[in-house]
């Protein structure tokens, strides 16, 4: 049975995690996956993408959702910001994964590896888990390799600057021509897509981005294996993010975008 934190600092001051209010959320996430067409165990690559901002009345339900190596790297952030969008990407992570697993949300059970990604244990499945500033998405796939990203558009500034950082040598000339704001947008693009299969890689960052390339919806080769091959989706235009998940060539891939009922 699990148990919320019996200290009220615990949480960060957001008192102590409330039963209830945490039930209601597990219903909300489950009555929207359910309407996107997400069934239980139903064999579907999903990658749900969140506003942190928009979930901030949820903030001390959420809670209840997490473990105690969760509520331990929450409390390590020194910003208030990054605390709640940590305790909310790592909750609606839970959440989504229970649904999706057709199991009880504190019977999954999360490790991490040794780069930090989010692991299954004992599970045939794979999930990934990306925040950045307000944005959440998570990724989850019956198969054994998934990565997603998210990149807020605000970050496209500087990567012209590290471009020979990103690109291979075979997308430099893709840049060739682009007004700036149009380079900026194909290079966080290329950014999302090759962090995506870094992470499926279970690399982190581990490899240079420009020793592989990253060609949107193509049949790829796995960064650091190559008897694995991986497809990589960008998910859908948005007005303030970029966002990519790499996963299994013939995955059938459901996105949905999670907004407060």
């Amino acid at each position: 049975m699990h148990n919320p934190p019996a200290d009220p600092l615990a949480n960060d001051g957001h008192g102590i995690a409330d039963a209830a209010g945490a039930a209601v959320l597990q219903q909300q996430i489950a009555s929207q996956l359910y309407r996107a067409g997400i069934a239980a165990l139903g064999g579907q690559a999903v990658v749900v993408i969140a506003d942190a901002r928009q979930w901030q009345s949820s903030l001390q339900p959420a809670w209840y959702w997490l473990d105690d190596a969760q509520r331990g790297r929450v409390l390590r952030q020194h910003r208030q910001q990054d605390r709640d969008v940590r305790v909310l990407a790592y909750a609606l992570h839970r959440l989504v994964l229970g649904h999706v697993l057709g199991r009880a949300p504190m019977d999954v059970e999360l490790g991490r590896t040794a780069t930090g990604a989010p692991v299954l244990e004992g599970c045939v499945a794979a999930t990934s888990l990306s925040h950045a500033e307000h944005l959440l998405a998570i990724a989850v796939d019956v198969g054994q390799r998934v990565g997603v990203d998210i990149e807020p558009l605000s970050r496209c500034g500087n990567l012209a600057e590290i471009a020979s950082r990103i690109c291979h040598p075979a997308e430099a000339g893709e840049l060739t021509g682009l007004a700036p704001a149009q380079r900026e947008r194909h290079l966080l693009s290329l950014w999302v897509r090759k962090e995506a299969m870094l992470k499926a890689a279970g690399v982190g960052l581990g490899l240079e981005m420009c020793g592989f390339t990253a060609g949107e919806g193509a049949l790829l080769t796995l960064p650091g294996d190559r008897s694995s091959q991986i497809r990589v989706d960008m998910l859908g235009p948005a007005a303030d993010y970029l966002a990519a998940v790499a996963l299994r060539p013939q995955a059938d891939l459901r996105l949905v975008r999670l907004r407060p009922d």
